[in-house]
């Protein structure tokens, strides 16, 4: 059984692009690792925070750097809702 997540193709090349602009080499296994990490995620939010990592982030790039930039803050930090 495959448990490995797809990535959209308009996603894993922007991916591939920030990864290698910001002179990122992943092995597979680490490559593998990162796309089931960020498929959890909306292919939008993923390709905006790609974007500001393209613009802002100085040598290599690393997973937190990635998430930190989602629109509206890392996905851990956002408040889960409460039942009252």
């Amino acid at each position: 059984m495959n448990h490995k997540k797809k990535m959209d193709p308009v996603t894993l090349k922007a991916l591939i692009i920030t990864l290698d602009l910001t002179g990122t080499n992943l092995s597979e296994l680490s490559m593998e690792w990162l796309i089931a990490e960020l498929s959890q995620y909306p292919a939008a939010s993923i390709i905006s925070a790609l974007e500001r990592c393209r613009k802002e982030v100085r040598g290599r790039l690393n997973p937190v750097d990635i998430l930190s930039r989602f629109p509206g803050g890392h996905p851990s930090n956002r408040p889960t809702s409460v039942a009252l």
